[in-house]
Parts: C-alpha cells; structure tokens; sequence
C-alpha cells in the first residue's frame, strides 16, 4: 500500500505484479491498471488474496503466493502466534500490534459505554422516537452500557422538538433512558443545488432508458440521483428501499409516481435508515406511515434487497477507469465521501454519461473499453483509444 510515486511505470492501485509488488499506488499514467485489479501476466500467478497454495500445512486466509513456500503472504491471518488478534491483520514487527482490518474485540469490557442520541418528543404512551437517523444508532443504543460492575444500558436522550417523530425501528420507551436533556436546536439543512445541462441530461437518460414502471428504487445523495428524480414523474408504481433519502423522493410521493405497491419487503412504505433535506422533508417525516425508518444492517441486506422487484440502484461516480472500475468516494488523496459507495468493475451494469449510456455487464475488458470511450467527450476519445491500446494491447472493439 505504497504512496503515491512519480514513477511513470507504476501500474495502478493495489495491483498484483510479479516484478513490481503488491499493492502499488494509482498514477496518472495512461497504462494505468485500474483500482483493485488482478492481473495475471503469469498464468501461474494465482492472484492477490487467493485462499489456496501449494503448501498443505499453509494457515492463512486470502494470502498471496509466492516461490517460497515459507512466505505466508500479506494480510494473513497468523493462528500460531499468541499475540495474534483478528482475521485480516496487517503483519507487523511487533508482535502486539494489532494492524489495520482488525476484527471486533471480544473483550465485554471494550463495548460503547455511553451512548448519546437525538431524540424526537415523547408521545403520551412514553415514547420517543430516532426520528430522521435510525441507520446505526440502533445498535449504540442495543450495546451501550457502563462498565464499572453495572451491565445495564446508558441511554443519554437529546430530546429535540424540532425532530421528526418517525416510525419503525427507531422507538425508545422513557423506561430505557438514563438522563433526557430537552433542545431547541433547528436541524440541518441540505437543499437542493440547481441542475447543469449536463446533469439534466444524464438524469433524462437514466429515466427513459433505465428505470422502469414498478422498480424499486435505491437512490444515493448528490446532483446525478437529484437529476434522476426530478425526470421520474411520468412512472408509475414506484418503490423505494434504500439507505437514505431526500426532497426528490418526497417529491414523487406527492405526485403520486411512489406508491411502493409492488415491493415485497414492507410492500406500501418507503423504507430507509436515515434522511437528510429540508424542513420540508423533515415535516413530511412526521408521524407518516408511509415511512418506516430501519436498521440499516436491515436496508443495506442483500438478502433482504434482493426479494424486491426490479431493484435498480442509481449512484453518482467520481471516476471511473477503461475496465468499469468505479470510484466514487475519494477524489486523488483526497476522501470525498463516506466508504461503501465504491463499485467493483464486476458489480457495474451501466455507466451513464450526457453521452449515453454503456453498458458493461459480462463484458471482456477490450470490451468494456470500446463502450466507455463512447460515452467519454468526442475531444477526450483518440486519447483514450490510445490508452486502451497500450494498456491492453490490442484495440478496443465491440
């Protein structure tokens, strides 16, 4: 996991090269290799983080091989060595560090101890609710307790009347609260931006070509799902299951095109885990039915996800490479969003441009590039074509 370099040889991020090592950084030059790719010049080279190996009595899991049969690979995790303290860790020359990727301690006394959260105002039968963010405040609340001999929960409630009482998962009965500290706080606002052409564009593409009467919807936060949304008023029947939501979902209740008729987890409500917009939206929330706010180890189950029809997820992208690799939540070295929103090559259907749309499905990578220079700007192409060539080395083509 090296640092960016300026050597123009540097073939892309966390990439598994014979010669150059593992996990080398992403740079600028056009044989780039793309984000978390494994290429296999060698077909003997059984890849980054491969489980199996020529060595029966090898113990790691998702180790790398190489020709010594002794060298255990990079992220392995260690069973024979006492200081050993989780699955993934990152090999260090301290026997007692305990790495990156490391898993939960099993420690009782390592739990949350206080857990401080915001709370709508209690109804007459003594209840509040999380209002606009169940997502994983459930779960500080379900594991928060004290440490000192008491091993009951620690509910500390910021009860704040501007805040959306909603309904689903997020109901705490007064009984459960240690301490309640009353707020007259306004809460924060995201407006909506204005649209450029080429947003309006992308948005009008997307709804007309991709989105179909009765899907269900997973929409992320920014101008391209805003841009969607807005072109969706002519569909019917929509639903909508996804981590969180905005004005522009809103908007479609009131219109009538979400009815979540034909959704078959909590078919007649949206379900989300959190929602942020405006006073508007937060007012809309209140006390409505229709919304039912979840765990979001419960919104963002495949398991769960996958029962719904026509699911169709629509996300914004940062950057995108020639093999459909998706980033979309660093821009450079810089982080630009929350993690989880980053998209494999092999998860992408459809990448959309004002250009129009490529489609990327069970497509090779000479493929894959021919569909994306296609959609990229007329100036932009020659220059990619070439890139693709030297990268792949043959021409892109359907």
């Amino acid at each position: 996991m090296e640092t960016q370099n300026d050597n123009p040889n540097d073939k892309g991020l966390m990439e598994t090269q014979n010669d150059k090592g593992l996990m080398e950084t992403l740079n600028d030059n056009a044989n780039d290799q793309g984000l978390m790719e494994t290429q296999k010049y060698n077909p003997k080279d059984k890849g980054l983080m491969e489980t199996q190996n020529d060595n029966p009595n090898d113990k790691g899991l998702m180790e790398s091989q190489n020709d010594n049969p002794n060298d255990k690979g990079l992220m392995e995790t260690q069973k024979d060595k006492p200081n050993d303290k989780g699955l993934m860790e990152t090999l260090k020359d301290s026997a007692n560090d305990q790495g990156l990727m490391e898993t939960q301690s099993d420690n009782p006394n390592d739990k949350l101890d206080v857990a401080l959260v915001s709370l709508s105002k209690r109804d007459t039968h003594g209840f509040y609710s999380l209002g606009t963010s169940v997502d994983c405040t459930r779960s500080a609340i379900q594991n928060a307790k004290y440490i000192i001999d008491l091993h009951c929960c620690s509910y500390l409630g910021l009860v704040n009347k501007n805040l959306p009482r909603t309904l689903g998962d997020g109901m705490i009965h007064e009984s459960h609260l240690d301490a309640v500290v009353e707020a007259d706080d306004p809460l924060p606002e995201l407006k909506k931006g204005s649209l450029t052409e080429q947003e309006e564009k992308i948005g009008k593409i997307i709804a007309d070509n991709l989105v179909e009467n009765g899907a269900t919807l997973q929409m992320g936060i920014g101008s391209i799902p805003d841009a969607v949304l807005a072109q969706l008023t002519g569909h019917k029947d929509l639903g909508v299951h996804s981590e969180m939501f905005s004005d522009g979902v809103m908007e479609l209740v009131e219109n009538g095109n979400i009815t979540n008729e034909h959704k078959n987890i909590l078919p007649g409500k949206i379900v989300s885990s959190f929602a942020i917009g405006t006073k508007k939206l937060y007012d809309f929330m209140d006390n409505n039915p229709f919304v039912e706010m979840c765990d979001v180890a419960f919104t963002n189950n495949t398991a769960v996800i996958c029962q719904n029809p026509k699911v169709t997820a629509i996300n914004s992208c940062i950057e995108v490479d020639l093999t459909g690799q998706v980033c979309a939540d660093s821009i450079g070295e810089r982080m630009y969003s929350g993690s989880g929103v980053v998209t494999t090559r092999a998860h992408v259907h459809y990448i959309v441009t004002e250009w129009g749309i490529a489609y990327l499905f069970g497509k090779n990578l000479r493929q894959r590039a021919y569909a994306l220079i296609n959609i990229a700007h007329p100036n932009h192409r020659e220059v990619l074509e070439k890139a693709a060539f030297e990268r792949l080395k043959c021409m892109p083509s359907p």
